[in-house]
């Protein structure tokens, strides 16, 4: 049925397996290893992740105006989202 058009989160092996290791994290250590990997896994995507696959332009900034307030002067996307992780 087209009314019942369900969100989905679509992840690759990669970030499941991730997931599943951020889950059952236990000690502190263990906590930030999982995050270390992480942002190491998402470093490389940031050009397509973080700029356009948000709603934004490779530029800079989305419609909405409210990443310019973290951005400093001839800083592109690229940048601030590197800056964020």
């Amino acid at each position: 049925d087209d009314a019942q058009i369900r969100a989905v989160q679509v992840i690759d092996r990669t970030q499941l397996i991730l997931q599943i290791f951020a889950q059952r994290a236990r000690t502190r250590e263990a906590k930030l290893q999982v995050q270390v990997a992480q942002m190491k896994y998402m470093l490389p995507r940031l050009t397509s992740f973080l700029t356009t696959g948000a709603g934004m332009d490779s530029k800079g900034g989305s419609s909405g105006g409210a990443g310019a307030a973290l951005r400093g002067a001839g800083e592109t996307q690229l940048e601030m989202d590197k800056r964020l992780f």
